[in-house]
């Protein structure tokens, strides 16, 4: 199994519309730790971002 490389018959997903009220939207000023330990503040990102939570 591969991870960098997909399937050919991998459907294409679908846009339901669930989350377009989500465009547009700003992030709220709340910080968050990265995995550096750093202390980062959601709302003064801008532009595309992509947040991620582990354990």
């Amino acid at each position: 199994m591969s991870f960098s490389k997909l399937p050919n018959n991998l459907p294409v997903p679908i846009d339901d519309g669930a989350a377009r009220h989500l465009q547009g939207m700003t992030l709220p000023n709340v910080s968050l730790k990265a995995t550096n330990g750093n202390l980062i503040n959601i709302g003064y990102i801008t532009g595309f971002v992509v947040i991620t939570f582990t354990q």
